[in-house]
């Protein structure tokens, strides 16, 4: 099986590869995010939106930073822009 073929189009007895032997998908099929480099995992699957919704709950950046156990300066960088619109 190739890593463009689904898994249910491998041959019969074949078992498709996935990471982890979890048979879903192949390594490196799925694209790298950008985002996933610029912020934390600790802020989970859909960082900016975590951090708007705790900007809109109006915590500062030093509880937010607390809360995910962060940099003050990195959520300081981070929130910014989100702040920005907020006050447009």
């Amino acid at each position: 099986m190739t890593r463009f073929e689904h898994p249910d189009t491998a041959a019969p007895g074949q078992k498709p590869t996935g990471p982890a032997g979890t048979g879903l998908v192949p390594p490196g099929y799925l694209p790298t995010r950008g985002f996933v480099r610029r912020y934390p995992a600790s802020l989970g699957p859909m960082p900016e939106a975590t951090l708007t919704c705790f900007v809109d709950l109006g915590l500062s950046d030093a509880e937010i930073a607390l809360y995910f156990h962060l940099d003050c300066d990195q959520v300081r960088v981070l929130a910014r822009p989100i702040r920005e619109r907020f006050a447009a």
